[in-house]
């Protein structure tokens, strides 16, 4: 597929599965995807004079990711004003046009499926876990799988955060100082990730969570943290450490306004 400048943006390569020759020279050769989504029927004359119909059919549940990525990203720049071309699989691309998209406009469908089967790919590096295409996604899903697949790569992710509640372990504690309400500290809380795929929750990794939090509540047992005024963002990066999910490590910003047990 060429963009109006004629430059590359997706790109196939097709078997051929079929062959006819014409009593007068013509030449009807039918090509396919490896995943068997796009069919090509080229009538010919002489190369590169040709006459190219393509037919699409998709069922990507099931299917390895990597194997059909480049087909649905081919299928997601279908339409205009891209260019379908045809060249030769070996040596230099020398592209014969066709002058046309096939669809006039972008179908968004493909465009998620194929944002999502480049995401499980990029995921299915991180993770033993066969992972294969769903039979149905939900939004929050794909959100969850293209985030997993962003953070994973070591791409940090900027997202709201809410209030939440820490039960103190005293015997794994890791907020070192004693917080009065309305301090402000440095929070991060380890989590893992987690996608779903045909109702299988799956944990690929694990994140970090990095928040600026003010703290509502403190006590011998419990801290409840909410977000700062000023910073109410969290930063979410890539975890490689061997820490339970859910634990928390909290800073005094102020080291001179901290209050330590003595």
């Amino acid at each position: 597929m060429l963009s109006p400048e004629k430059t590359p943006i997706a790109e196939i390569v097709v078997e051929q599965i079929e062959v006819t020759v014409g009593q007068t020279g013509g030449r009807r050769t039918v090509w396919q995807d490896g995943p068997g989504f796009i069919t090509l029927e080229v009538l010919a004359r002489e190369y590169p004079d040709l006459t190219a119909n393509f037919s699409i059919s998709v069922d990507a549940s099931g299917k390895r990711p990597a194997a059909i990525a480049a087909s649905l990203e081919f299928l997601a720049s279908m339409h205009e004003p891209n260019i379908i071309a045809l060249s030769q699989a070996f040596g230099p691309r020398n592209f014969s046009t066709s002058g046309s998209s096939a669809l006039a406009e972008r179908d968004r469908d493909y465009v998620r499926m194929a944002k999502l089967a480049r995401a499980l790919e990029s995921i299915q590096d991180h993770v033993s876990t066969r992972l294969l295409f769903p039979k149905s996604f939900t939004g929050d899903q794909a959100i969850a799988i293209l985030n997993a697949a962003r953070t994973l790569t070591g791409n940090p992710i900027t997202a709201d955060w809410n209030e939440f509640r820490v039960v103190r372990d005293t015997d794994l504690d890791t907020i070192d100082v004693l917080f009065e309400p309305g301090d402000e500290a440095d929070l991060r809380l380890v989590r893992d990730i987690e996608i779903e795929i045909d109702d299988r929750k799956l944990v690929v990794g694990k994140e970090m969570a990095l928040m600026r939090g003010v703290v509502k509540e403190f006590s011998s047992d419990l801290a409840v943290f909410g977000p700062s005024r000023e910073n109410p963002k969290a930063t979410l990066v890539r975890f490689d450490g061997d820490v339970d999910d859910g634990r928390v490590h909290a800073r005094a910003i102020h080291d001179e306004s901290a209050r330590t047990p003595e």
